[in-house]
């Protein structure tokens, strides 16, 4: 009994109390927005604020496009791009804001020059990577200098953040 009890605590140690977003400010200036709950030191890690962060995010080049690369996450985010249900360590998480060197998208997203803003087609394609979650934003690389993408890397779920996983047979 004592080592359930332990396990539980243990478990449950390690449930998701943050999340990430993203918002535009009325200057035209995109922030990541991370909200932790108060039992979660992810924000006083990474900010000093012990319930939200909000950082400057970095822009991309080549997203507000109908490119290869934007036109491949909006036409087969939750088809092909999928959630691998591998939760993301906080270090890795902590160490890429820090870096400034990602992106967010969500359905309403202002790069997708593909469908219609935030269509409902669109809105069940991110919300298949996450059922739980109205709006899941997913995280993008993007290369240090030029500010290319490089891939499709997490969404951020209400109950966590996971790796995504991309099959190379395209729909």
């Amino acid at each position: 009994m004592k080592f359930v009890l332990l396990l539980s605590i243990v478990f449950s140690s390690y449930s998701y109390a943050y999340k990430i977003e993203s918002k535009w400010s009325s200057d035209y200036t995109k922030s990541t927005i991370v909200t932790c709950s108060e039992e979660e030191y992810f924000c006083m890690d990474l900010c000093s604020e012990p319930l939200e962060c909000i950082q400057p995010e970095g822009y991309c080049k080549d997203c507000a496009s109908t490119g290869i690369f934007s036109t491949n996450i909006f036409k087969y985010i939750g088809l092909s791009i999928v959630n691998s249900n591998v939760r993301v360590i906080d270090s890795t998480v902590e160490e890429l804001i820090r870096s400034k060197e990602f992106i967010t998208l969500s359905s309403k997203s202002i790069f997708n020059h593909l469908t219609r803003f935030n269509s409902k087609a669109l809105q069940r394609q991110f919300i298949s990577l996450c059922e739980d979650t109205e709006y899941p934003h997913i995280i993008i690389s993007v290369t240090k200098i030029s500010r290319t993408p490089i891939n499709a890397k997490y969404v951020s779920c209400n109950n966590g953040l996971f790796e995504l996983k991309e099959f190379q047979n395209l729909p």
